[in-house]
């Protein structure tokens, strides 16, 4: 999830967010704004003040989620060369302050810093259509731990979803999720994964994630990794 507090292209704030994924009878989120390192309107602050400013979204929502019982974890969404997008998760405050160079590394070289530490890696809707994002989209398999395959909802022509499908098929090594992607209230539930066990710790559900033991949320219906439905409503 995206929130005002961070990320400029979500128009709904952390606190209107859990609000509806409690709705939508979710059992964790995960906070995953926008990375604001090198941010222009941000340029007047330390680092250190940069990457507080980073937890705003995080900090926010786990506030609002207090005594819900609703789990609420920390990554962000770093883009790389040509506008493509990683989510990155189980890496902490501790990790971005010791590394101020995050955002100027090439790709290869900060999934190797991030991996080091213990990080799993998502390339999000790789197939997106956008005005900021070059033709002909890339994915480097090579160093990243999954796929989004499925990306908000399913028919969304801007995402072309099937296409990650199709690239996921041909590299069955590589994990697939499928996440909600969420900027405003009003789409919570359309996606996500689901487990068949609780989870109490971001590190539970990479752990769920290496070994397939997740099912894909895809516009509310829980479904198998081949995107066939099991279930009705999520």
């Amino acid at each position: 999830m995206h929130t005002s507090q961070v990320s400029r292209c979500a128009p709904d704030s952390a606190e209107q967010l859990i609000e509806a994924f409690l709705e939508k009878g979710y059992h964790a989120v995960i906070v995953t704004d926008h990375f604001a390192g090198e941010r222009d309107d941000l340029k007047a602050l330390t680092w250190e003040e940069k990457m507080h400013y980073q937890a705003r979204g995080y900090e926010a929502a786990l506030k609002a989620a207090e005594g819900t019982g609703l789990r609420v974890f920390f990554g962000w969404e770093m883009s790389k060369e040509r506008a493509e997008d990683y989510l990155t998760y189980g890496l902490g405050m501790d990790f971005l302050l010791a590394h101020p160079d995050l955002k100027k590394m090439p790709l290869e070289e900060y999934c190797r810093v991030c991996h080091e530490a213990g990080a799993f890696i998502t390339r999000a809707h790789p197939y997106r259509h956008a005005h900021y994002i070059p033709p002909n989209p890339t994915i480097n398999g090579d160093v990243i731990d999954a796929v989004e395959v499925v990306n908000s909802k399913w028919l969304d022509p801007d995402n072309e979803n099937h296409l990650a499908f199709e690239w996921a098929r041909k590299h069955p090594e590589k994990i697939r999720t499928s996440g909600t992607d969420i900027h405003q209230a009003s789409v919570a539930g359309d996606a996500g994964i689901a487990l068949t066990h609780p989870v109490n710790s971001l590190e539970e559900i990479i752990e769920a994630l290496r070994n397939r033991e997740h099912f894909l949320i895809i516009d509310g219906r829980i479904c198998d990794q081949e995107g066939r439905v099991v279930e009705e409503n999520a």
